[in-house]
């Protein structure tokens, strides 16, 4: 099993709401365990600050997918969760895989 360490924030609509949506669904991936959740944290949008803050966590998952197709997994749960009207992804992802 690949121990990965991802980060989430969301900063539209129900962010605590999206960011539980998010976990539940990574745990679901096949061959994919959620093993620990952080707290909620609050962070200022940076970049284009004209924004909501962000709400982020962290999470420890255990995984026997190819870093690829975990990548290409978070993408699509990201793509689920798109504003059509802004194309702003309510979740985002930060993936990093260590064997």
């Amino acid at each position: 099993m690949t121990r990965v360490y991802l980060s989430l924030g969301s900063n539209m609509g129900n962010r605590q709401d999206y960011l539980q949506k998010a976990v539940e669904a990574l745990n679901d991936l096949p061959e994919t365990e959620v093993k620990v959740v952080s707290s909620y944290y609050e962070t200022a949008a940076w970049g284009l600050t004209e924004q909501a803050d962000f709400l982020n966590l962290a999470l420890v998952l255990e995984t026997q997918l190819p870093a690829e197709a975990l990548l290409r997994s978070c993408q699509q749960l990201s793509l689920i969760h798109i504003s059509e009207p802004t194309r702003r992804s309510y979740t985002s992802y930060a993936v990093f895989c260590l064997k």
